[in-house]
């Protein structure tokens, strides 16, 4: 009792202290006095703060959210648990061939640390919609004591007999990065807002450590740092595929009401353009290039030959890639004010040695002056050039520069797609590189599959979308997505039924029938009156009876180019879909081979007489003797690029009038994208190339 009394009059001298704090500052004797030690004898508390920075800190959110994380802690271990179990295992023991166990798995008990933090309210286009997102941005600092020991196993090794060859204890693990968590589209209903996104813009680091105290059987092979590669190759790869930008985890709060690709694949806010060139004069023989001081080492020159420079790890996001001088490559941006472009030396992947941020680049554009519209330099003026050195440290000559072209995605309204469209074939050009290359953007969103044929269910089922003018043998793009599993549609049903609870409400229902619950009611409940339930309603022709349905739910983004207007590229553009399963096996990476389902071609021309230039439609699928294999539902909306900002226009008839217009549409749209990075369209322009900083 004693104790009880003690707590209680801390609890209240603490929070009288906050008060204190809040109406009288710092300065008030009283908060001193009120906020003193605890008891000795008294519980673990954390002290009030006792200055002003302390208090704002406080104020700031860091506190709180932190505190929030420590409590959910364990939890997140289970879940981190549960993830590296079910989804690298399998990807070790491809690649180790089945040697590998995971023994334990634990995140410890230090929590992740959220420092930084900052929130704006920022508004989300969507299919001619506008909405609000509050985004909370912070540095994520985690250097964990959790313990990840992974089991070498014989060859033939089974649980119930064989024994364990050696163990490799990975500890300390570290991951540093920038993190997002939105909550999206705001509404009037609770929870107040459609779901929660959580991201990293760009790739994080992640880092592993390995214990000194291990047992591994053959002494000649250094199989700790083996594991420890592979492990951590598999995670980071888990990462990017699951949460680094433009992958997100998704948290649906509110269901219905939203579009369910709203939430998990939001549109692109455009394209960047990367080039990496050699120096003039820094390409030449042997002989002559080691007479320079300053550049490449005459190692570097022995491994590319004419070349002085080396090849060059680009990311962007989740994607990277290596590059060498000549190289051009576009990277979707998915959020400009937080994502970075790097650049690391093939040799140094894990430090890079220039990174520039989109919201720079933006700048660099935006800042043009008017009069650079008729100059000769106008290319230059547009492009953001900088060295790039070979160190962080940008000591010594530089090895390559880095030019880098911003082109925003045009606005989902109607009017903004048709203005794009309205302009000639120099509006869709890039200064570098292939100037009619990924000139528009086709968005995909493929909802599901229903009636397929297919020999067992739980086979898995992927789509291959590709693009190709019409004519063309080969497609100019093709991209496929994940297998998915297909089940019968009361499978389905029953499944959807069993995370929302509501199989226990039916309890004792198949006694009607002297059978199961779930069996009575896959047998009186017919396939269509599921799919309806699913939202999956389709033709009673056209598909297989008694077939297979395949909830899909993968979007696509496929660049395209334009040799003359986009319109007209569009126009010429036709879709192919075609729906895959194994050819052996239940899964896609099981089988080498695959069996094609059934396939349909969409001609893509249909977009320009579409509201918003979007087709929400169901496919028949046919397969290769031209018999119904199913129905496929999707979604396709055509985006142009906007122009570069001031690149001239030559309209098919000379008209000033004309010209002025476009130059002063190009103007507004290069201005509204400034406005939203706070940037002053009257602010002076510097002649000088943008720097490109170190890390």
């Amino acid at each position: 009792r004693v104790m009880d009394v003690r707590r209680k009059r801390w609890g209240i001298r603490k929070k009288l202290g906050y008060f204190c704090l809040r109406v009288c500052g710092t300065c008030a004797g009283c908060a001193d006095k009120l906020c003193g030690e605890a008891p000795k004898r008294g519980p673990q508390l954390a002290a009030a703060p006792r200055t002003q920075a302390d208090y704002q800190q406080l104020l700031d959110g860091e506190v709180l959210l932190n505190d929030v994380v420590e409590k959910l802690w364990p939890s997140i271990s289970e879940w981190f648990r549960r993830k590296l179990k079910d989804e690298l295992e399998p990807q070790l023991k491809k690649q180790l061939l089945d040697i590998v166990e995971f023994e334990s798995l634990s995140l410890g008990t230090a929590p992740l640390h959220l420092s930084s933090i900052t929130t704006v309210l920022r508004s989300e286009d969507w299919e001619s919609e506008t909405g609000s997102t509050i985004k909370l941005t912070g540095d994520l600092d985690y250097e964990g004591d959790g313990e990840i020991v992974v089991g070498l196993r014989a060859p033939g090794y089974t649980p119930a007999g064989g024994s364990s060859v050696g163990k490799v204890a990975l500890k300390e693990l570290r991951m540093h990065g920038r993190i997002i968590v939105e909550l999206a589209h705001l509404t009037h209903e609770t929870p107040w807002f459609r779901g929660i996104r959580i991201y990293f813009p760009d790739a994080p680091d992640v880092d592993l450590t390995i214990d000194a105290n291990v047992f591994v059987l053959d002494t000649f092979v250094d199989t700790a740092s083996l594991v420890k590669s592979r492990v951590l190759r598999a995670l980071k790869e888990a990462v990017a595929s699951s949460c680094v930008l433009p992958s997100r985890l998704t948290i649906e709060a509110a269901a219905g009401g939203a579009d369910p690709f709203q939430l998990p694949a939001p549109r692109p806010q455009g394209l960047l353009r990367v080039a990496i060139e050699e120096l003039p004069g820094s390409s030449s023989s042997p002989s002559s290039s080691s007479s320079r001081t300053g550049w490449a080492t005459r190692l570097f020159q022995a491994r590319q030959g004419s070349s002085s420079c080396p090849p060059l790890s680009v990311s962007l996001g989740a994607k990277c890639l290596t590059c060498k001088p000549g190289d051009v490559v576009d990277f979707r941006v998915d959020d400009l004010e937080e994502q970075c472009l790097a650049v690391a030396t093939s040799g140094d992947k894990t430090e890079p040695v220039a990174v520039v941020g989109i919201a720079e680049i933006i700048i660099e554009q935006s800042n043009m002056p008017s009069s650079a519209i008729n100059q000769a330099e106008e290319e230059n003026a547009q492009t953001l050039s900088a060295p790039i050195f070979q160190t962080s440290l940008s000591a010594g000559s530089p090895i390559a520069v880095l030019k880098a072209q911003w082109r925003p995605l045009a606005e989902s309204t109607a009017t903004s797609i048709a203005e794009m469209l309205s302009l000639g074939p120099e509006a869709s050009n890039w200064s570098i590189g292939a100037p009619h290359a990924n000139a528009w953007l086709l968005f995909v969103d493929v909802h599901h599959v229903v009636g397929m044929p297919s020999p067992q269910e739980g086979t898995e089922h992927w789509v291959a979308v590709s693009a190709k003018l019409r004519g063309s043998k080969a497609p100019a793009s093709e991209q496929e997505s994940a297998g998915v599993v297909a089940q019968r549609p009361a499978r389905q049903g029953l499944d959807a039924l069993r995370r929302l609870g509501a199989l226990r409400n039916l309890e004792g229902l198949g006694a009607i029938a002297n059978t199961d619950d779930e069996g009575y009611l896959m047998s009186v409940i017919p396939p269509e009156a599921w799919r309806l339930l699913l939202g999956q309603a389709v033709a009673t022709q056209g598909v297989v009876k008694d077939g297979l349905d395949a909830l899909m739910m993968h979007p696509f983004c496929i660049m395209l180019d334009a040799q003359g207007r986009v319109q007209d590229a569009i126009r010429e553009t036709e879709v192919q879909f075609v729906v895959k399963r194994p050819d052996r096996g239940l899964t896609q990476a099981g089988s080498s081979k695959h069996c094609v389902v059934g396939s349909a071609i969409y001609d893509a021309g249909q977009l320009l007489t579409k509201p918003h230039f979007s087709d929400d439609l169901q496919l028949q699928l046919w397969d290769s003797e031209h018999r119904p294999a199913g129905q496929l539902r999707l979604r396709l909306q055509a985006r142009p690029l906007l122009p570069l900002p001031c690149m001239p226009f030559e309209p098919e008839e000379t008209n000033q009038s004309l010209s002025h217009q476009i130059g002063q549409f190009v103007r507004s749209r290069s201005a509204a994208w400034a406005d939203r990075l706070d940037i002053a369209s009257s602010s002076p322009v510097s002649q000088a190339p943008l720097a490109v900083g170190p890390l």
